[in-house]
């Protein structure tokens, strides 16, 4: 999934992705889709 928005937003390289992202949102994509998918199971169990 991450890749992909990256090349979808014109980006061919993964490396300056995350930079670009990083100074953005303040973390990284991988912190960014782990958070979001913690935040998904607990709305399922909850």
């Amino acid at each position: 999934m991450g890749s992909s928005s990256a090349f979808d937003c014109g980006f061919s390289h993964l490396g300056r992705f995350s930079q670009a992202y990083r100074t953005k949102y303040g973390e990284t994509p991988s912190v960014a889709l782990s958070g979001a998918s913690k935040a998904a199971r607990a709305s399922r169990s909850g």
